[in-house]
């Protein structure tokens, strides 16, 4: 069978130390499946792989299975008849395994991804619990000023005075900063902000339910405007990161580094920033909260059903079931009563095998598990002995890991308010699925419109209400009105 390989398998499997076309995944599909695996399509870099790709469809030379991450692409090939139909072979052969992951986050989910009822892919199913937005702040220097961890919106504006006016690395220089986010502050974890003040932003193509039954693109909605407000207040009195635009996440570390930064939003991956420049600042103390909202509860999450891609096979391929019997066998492997997770999914050692082979998806509760592993030892006393993932977690955290402390440790991680969050402040996302034709012509143009008056509006160059009611107007008749128009039917005929 030939497939496809992608960017994330390579850097898995250059992680890992394992041969691209005979790591421990392709052996086991070859020897407990009778798949034979071998890759046609090669690319280490994305977009090269998305150009080979659109050139495969045209010329008629398709692997028998393939990765698709653009669903635009997805969508041209199914009107273009170029991959099969999956429907009665997944309703038949996948396993219940393959099923409850498939399945079992959010209503309708794989709907999405069907034309006319049927199903030409099986998308790549990653762990939701990836949409949370946390607030890390600097305990130590909370504590150094007296001050209690925010719990409200108004709150964490006085915990940034402060973290800018009282000195807090005491230095006794004009030189920190109270709060950082970074140019993908609607995309990742900053995403909080706006829930707090009931804007739906989840990535930039999140859809809301409105109160008429509808769906609307929840970056033009109104509730958007509190959270631009505040960011709009906390940068023109100098409290927020003022280069945030420019910014990715990784420059979080060196400001962390300089001891220069109080808080941040980001992602439970964010930990990796604070772990990789620990040295710098041996004394500082990080801790992640659930986003604050403005009645001293947590902000509601509004989240995707999170997913890598989607999984199609060659139209004219005999064998389109082949595709479920690997993935059946790959989600046993991990994830059913007789799993082997531990060797693999992932280590320190070498990488992160669960990727590492022709395809992959993981279970919702993949990184829950190994804090309620940790949690349920430490209850009873069992650490120590502690084996599979969670214990491999414990000793990482025990060899100075802080980034695995800050993410998945038994106290003060970032999946211990998961654990007691997931799923019930969760919203989902009400259309997932492949871009409508005005969408395919015109989102690039579209989205620019609302990126450069968000900027605009949260630096004060332009008034909030009388900004975002323009910026509205310009999207709709750059073709908002079409696409929502659009969105709605596809919704309205599920």
């Amino acid at each position: 069978m030939e497939h496809d390989i992608n960017s994330d398998a390579f850097t898995a499997m250059a992680n890992a130390g394992e041969p691209y076309d005979n790591n421990r995944w392709i052996q086991m599909f070859r020897d407990e499946v009778g798949i034979e695996c071998s890759y046609k399509l090669i690319s280490p870099n994305a977009e090269d792989y998305q150009q080979k790709l659109v050139l495969a469809m045209t010329s008629g030379d398709l692997p028998d299975i393939f990765h698709v991450n653009d669903l635009a692409l997805y969508k041209q090939m199914v009107d273009a008849g170029v991959i099969a139909d999956l429907t009665d072979v997944y309703e038949r052969e996948a396993n219940p395994t393959l099923k409850s992951i498939v399945e079992g986050e959010g209503t309708g989910f794989i709907d999405n991804f069907k034309f006319d009822g049927k199903l030409y892919c099986i998308p790549g199913k990653m762990p939701s619990t990836n949409g949370y937005s946390y607030l890390w702040i600097r305990k130590d220097w909370l504590d150094k000023l007296g001050l209690e961890i925010p719990k409200t919106m108004d709150d964490v504006m006085e915990v940034a005075r402060a973290f800018v006016e009282q000195d807090p690395d005491g230095n006794g220089k004009d030189d920190t900063l109270g709060l950082s986010i970074d140019e993908n502050y609607t995309v990742f974890g900053s995403m909080g902000i706006f829930w707090a003040y009931g804007g739906q932003a989840a990535g930039k193509k999140f859809w809301s339910k409105l109160e008429d039954g509808t769906v609307g693109y929840s970056m033009v909605q109104p509730e958007m405007k509190g959270g631009l407000k505040w960011l709009q207040e906390m940068y023109v009195q100098g409290l927020l990161n003022p280069e945030f635009s420019t910014q990715s996440f990784t420059d979080i570390g060196p400001m962390i580094a300089n001891n220069s930064l109080g808080m941040f939003y980001g992602c439970h991956w964010y930990a990796g920033q604070i772990n990789g420049v620990k040295s710098e600042i041996p004394d500082a103390e990080w801790i992640p909260i659930l986003a604050p909202g403005t009645d001293g509860n947590p902000a509601p999450v509004y989240a995707s059903v999170d997913m890598n891609g989607i999984y199609c096979v060659r139209a004219d391929y005999e064998h389109p079931e082949a595709l479920i019997a690997m993935f059946n066998a790959y989600t046993e492997k991990l994830f059913g009563e007789k799993n082997d997770f531990e060797n693999y999914f992932a280590c320190k050692e070498n990488g992160n095998l669960w990727q590492s082979g022709p395809i992959h998806m993981l279970d919702a509760d993949v990184d829950i598990e190994p804090f309620r592993e940790m949690k349920k030892a430490m209850d009873e006393g069992t650490l120590d002995t502690l084996t599979g993932v969670g214990g491999s977690y414990w000793k990482y955290i025990q060899e100075g890991d802080l980034s695995y402390k800050l993410m998945f440790g038994p106290e003060g991680s970032c999946f211990e308010l998961v654990d007691a969050t997931y799923p019930d402040i969760f919203t989902w996302n009400s259309y997932q699925g492949a871009p409508t034709p005005t969408q395919s012509e015109r989102w690039s143009s579209m989205q620019e419109i609302i990126d450069t008056s968000y900027i605009k509006m949260i630096t004060g160059e332009e008034d909030v209400d009388e900004g975002f009611d323009k910026m509205v107007s310009d999207w709709m008749a750059a073709g908002g009105d079409k696409v929502t128009e659009e969105v709605n039917a596809i919704v309205a005929g599920k």
